[in-house]
Parts: structure tokens; C-alpha cells; sequence
């Protein structure tokens, strides 16, 4: 005669649940239940979160470290983007342009400390970040 009401979660507690569903999609396993026999967790486990609207960390750990999905993506639902060809060549294009600068400068040959390499590191990666945002804009005039 009369239906079970949901609880109203609060907006931390539904953060909980959406993580462990992500944890659930993630090893490809349906319900919460699943999920707490598969990690050998309590009974309870996922449901005393939810309701103390506490993130299970270490269980986001293990699930990274084992299914390769990241951090970000289990907390938050934010999908990783994947580098495309186009960027990928872009990258190899600034890799390339900062090389050839470093050899014109004769500093290749000289890095000899870590300090030196990581100098080396820094010169690369704003070779890189500038063509990816010359080809970034580039597309964007493109699309528009």
C-alpha cells in the first residue's frame, strides 16, 4: 500500500554514491554488494560511507592502481582526454624545434647535473606548450 520514500541524500552523500558507482563501472561490476565482495570489504562498507558522506580513498587507490582509470575521473566523473594524432604530432614538432635550439646553443652536450637536464626539461616543454597552442588556436579559427 505504501511505497518505500528514498532517503534524500545531501549533496556530499551523493558524491559518495556517484564514486562508488564509478568504482563499480570500473571493475565492471554491477551494485555495491558486488563491489564490497569483490574488494573483500565489509557488508556495510558502502553504505556507511554514503551515509557519513565519507570518501573511500584507499578504495579510489586500489581502484586506480588496478584498472589504470585515473584519480580524477573515479572522484570527480571527469573523463581523462586523450591526446589525438594531431596533437601527438604537434608534440613531436616542439620536441623537435626545442632540440634543434638546444644543439644550435651547444647545451646538450653540456648538461651534466640534474639541474642542467631539468633546465633542458623546461626549454622542451614551452617548445611543446607553444605549438600545442599554435595548433589549439589554429583549430579554433578553423571550427569557427
Amino acid at each position: 500500500m505504501f511505497k518505500k520514500q528514498d532517503k534524500q541524500l545531501t549533496a556530499q552523500q551523493q558524491h559518495v554514491k556517484d564514486v562508488f558507482r564509478r568504482v563499480c563501472l570500473a571493475y565492471q561490476l554491477n551494485n555495491n554488494a558486488e563491489l564490497e565482495r569483490h574488494l573483500g570489504l565489509s557488508t556495510s562498507f558502502c553504505t556507511a560511507r554514503i551515509n557519513r558522506a565519507s570518501l573511500p580513498y584507499e578504495v579510489i587507490d586500489q581502484t586506480c592502481r588496478e584498472t589504470g582509470i585515473s584519480f580524477d575521473q573515479l572522484l570527480y566523473g571527469t573523463p581523462v582526454k586523450q591526446i589525438d594524432g594531431n596533437d601527438l604530432l604537434v608534440i613531436k614538432n616542439g620536441l623537435i624545434k626545442s632540440l634543434l635550439e638546444l644543439k644550435g646553443g651547444g647545451f646538450i652536450n653540456k648538461a651534466d647535473t640534474p639541474d642542467d637536464i631539468e633546465n633542458l626539461a623546461k626549454i622542451q616543454a614551452a617548445s611543446i606548450e607553444h605549438e600545442l597552442n599554435l595548433h589549439w588556436t589554429k583549430n579554433k579559427k578553423d571550427s569557427a
